[in-house]
């Protein structure tokens, strides 16, 4: 009796620290799901995706805790000249640089490229202590401009992004980069600038009358009439308006719609031509005379952005040649 009343004592003892070593193990174990679990630290999911994302490195804190030192660049453009007006010889980009670490890491070492322009000069607007330094809370920002190319002007749009690089503060093997994209910190597209106003666009119609020597209906001339209208925001220069009826040779004019007669064609003018031809004994026989025009010009100051179009015989928006009927 006397030994079970020991070992009952001895049980009664030992038995609280058993419990108190279960419920240390249960706590170590949720502790590190904790630290995995991004359920438990909301926005952390996010912050990784976008470090995996742009191959930057998840780096282990002291402690059971994470932290991803981070980077993003946001890249907008407009169609604009240095004052700010809407242009076709430039476009104005903005990058807009924010430090995305997760534990308020320094980044330093900062680089951005632009894959039409290169990299960007420095200093840029928000480095608030001019330390060199992208400090956490810190939105750097650059600018830019890109001179417009005719060939752009033919796809009617630029596209374009940036890069950027860094890399945490005292630590130049810990490096971070991303992908622009012209909204989101998250994202990766590319940023698009609509120039379609920029693609020059003229337009010509093209009627005709047969009469005789007097004037009247007849099959001794054909009169014709050639107006062209410019459809573009920007003037035109240098135009050149040929028909196939005169052997491609230029037609002398206006005749009128250069309203401030400065020889340009400056938007929603209306030039007029006229060009006179002599009727021939096949073109009676034909019972027809067929024909179309030609008008092309260039953007002032830019010889190499062209506007052309064929003649249409009632309207600016088609391309039907011209039949005159001489059956009388």
């Amino acid at each position: 009796m006397l030994f079970y009343s020991w070992q009952k004592m001895l049980y009664n003892m030992v038995r609280p620290l058993v419990r108190i070593g279960i419920l240390l193990s249960f706590l170590f174990i949720q502790n590190i799901q904790a630290t995995t679990d991004f359920s438990i630290h909301p926005g952390k999911e996010e912050h990784f995706k976008k470090n995996k994302r742009n191959g930057d490195r998840i780096i282990k804190k002291t402690g059971t805790d994470t932290f991803a030192p981070g980077i993003a660049v946001v890249k907008t453009g407009d169609a604009v000249d240095p004052s700010g007006a809407p242009s076709c010889s430039t476009i104005r980009y903005t990058y807009t640089v924010t430090n995305e670490s997760t534990e308020g890491e320094a980044l330093e070492n900062v680089v951005v490229t632009d894959n039409i322009l290169g990299v960007l000069p420095g200093p840029p607007i928000g480095d608030l202590n001019n330390n060199d330094i992208l400090d956490f809370g810190e939105t750097w920002s650059y600018s830019a401009f890109y001179d417009i190319t005719p060939q752009n002007i033919e796809a009617e749009e630029v596209i374009s992004f940036a890069t950027v690089e860094a890399n945490l503060f005292g630590q130049p093997d810990v490096e971070v980069s991303d992908l622009s994209d012209p909204v989101d910190v998250l994202g990766d597209e590319p940023t698009v600038v609509n120039i379609r106003n920029c693609k020059p666009q003229i337009a010509l119609r093209k009627t005709s009358e047969a009469i005789d020597a007097a004037g009247g209906e007849g099959c001794d001339f054909i009169i014709y009439t050639f107006e062209f209208l410019n459809q573009w925001e920007v003037v035109l220069e240098n135009i050149t308006l040929t028909d196939t009826q005169e052997s491609n040779d230029p037609i002398p004019g206006p005749g009128s719609g250069d309203i401030n007669n400065n020889g340009l064609l400056d938007p929603n003018e209306l030039w007029t031509y006229s060009a006179q031809y002599v009727i021939t004994q096949d073109d009676i026989n034909a019972g027809e005379v067929i024909n179309q025009a030609m008008v092309e010009a260039n953007v002032l100051g830019q010889p190499n952005v062209i506007a052309n179009d064929v003649s249409d015989d009632d309207s600016f928006a088609g391309e039907d040649p011209k039949e005159t009927n001489l059956i009388r």
